[in-house]
């Protein structure tokens, strides 16, 4: 199983990014692991993932925490979490933690050997161009990661 976390300055009003990510049906946009998402039931969707699964999730927005968590309903796990933290009116700081687990065993051996960029350091930098192809966006500040596993 492997956990990461990476975080990223925008200088994005905090609102303005909640507002973007309430539709997570383009979550696929920036989760570089997600080909397509589509949504099921309330707060259930489907995430075809590159590697031709299809993962039954759960996800949600908690407006009071100003994040968003995603959980597998099924299979090895698939989470995340993205925290959203304003610096200023102007700035918003987001985290994302991911755990995640290949689904079979070779894949999860050929995980463990090779060294490999962090997913969610990769994943912010990608959430940052989903942000600014709405016109009028500001650069990004400065990012920072770290891998937790």
């Amino acid at each position: 199983m492997t956990q990461q976390q990476a975080s990223l300055t925008l200088a994005v009003p905090r609102p303005e990014i909640e507002h973007r990510l309430r539709d997570i049906t383009g979550w696929n946009q920036f989760l570089v692991d997600v080909e397509s998402v589509a949504r099921t039931s309330h707060e259930r969707y489907r995430f075809r993932l590159t590697d031709g699964r299809e993962v039954p999730v759960a996800a949600r927005f908690h407006p009071h925490a100003h994040r968003f968590s995603w959980y597998a309903l099924s299979g090895p796990p698939f989470d995340g979490v993205l925290h959203l933290t304003e610096v200023d009116p102007s700035c918003t700081r987001i985290t994302l933690r991911l755990t995640t687990r290949p689904a079979g065993a070779m894949e999860n051996f050929v995980e463990m050997i090779t060294p490999s960029t962090s997913r969610a350091a990769v994943d912010l930098l990608l959430l940052d161009d989903y942000l600014h192809s709405a016109p009028g966006r500001a650069e990004a500040q400065s990012p920072q990661g770290s891998a937790l596993g």
